[in-house]
């Protein structure tokens, strides 16, 4: 039986053509133009920056200058604001919470309130290229305000937690507050805080 040989014939790639380096170049300039856009919506991407604060304990004379201390419940966490200031950016969240219970200053249980949370991912455009780069900003020490968690909150005039997460104490499941260094405080203590700082 005879075999018959084949002919094999070599097929070389073909260049590429002007249609799909017209794509290419078009996919090219969509994820340039909108690759900050994307950024946002994925946790991981941009860059980390971590802001030293001055934070420390609360003081007699902080408590004293607080506008309110409340008990309050987080409800609800606007979008990010990016505010630039004589050249310095402040990225923070506005969070509502509602009062239960007014330990100090001009408001009853029921008021809402807003108070100021520090960080978060915002896009900042480089005033020399144009381009906007995403960048997650952290707050050292900052309060860390989560929403339906309830707190106690020492806050100033300008809606700021006072001292950051010294300021702001964690309501535990028996009723309790724990600070930010994990001590746990009843509601009496406090008020004799409170009262002490006061007088």
């Amino acid at each position: 039986m005879e075999q018959k040989e084949e002919n094999i014939q070599r097929v070389d790639n073909k260049p590429a053509s002007i249609y799909s380096i017209f794509v290419f170049a078009l996919v090219f300039l969509f994820v340039y133009i909108f690759y900050p856009q994307i950024s946002m919506v994925i946790p991981f991407l941009g860059q980390n920056v971590t802001i030293e604060t001055n934070y420390s304990s609360l003081s007699q004379n902080d408590i004293a200058g607080a506008e309110y201390v409340v008990i309050a419940t987080a409800k609800e966490k606007g979008s990010i604001i990016t505010d630039r200031i004589a050249g310095d950016i402040d990225v923070y969240a506005l969070v509502d919470v509602e009062c239960v219970e007014v330990l100090k200053g001009e408001a009853k249980a029921g008021d809402k309130l807003q108070v100021a949370q520090l960080g978060g991912s915002t896009l900042i455009k480089n005033p020399k290229s144009n381009i906007k780069t995403k960048y997650n900003v952290r707050y050292a020490d900052c309060a860390n305000i989560e929403v339906g968690n309830t707190y106690l909150l020492f806050i100033d005039g300008g809606c700021n937690v006072i001292q950051g997460a010294y300021g702001c104490f964690r309501q535990t499941e028996n009723g309790s507050f724990a600070d930010n260094k994990g001590r746990v405080y009843t509601k009496e203590a406090i008020l004799n805080m409170v009262s002490e700082a006061t007088q």
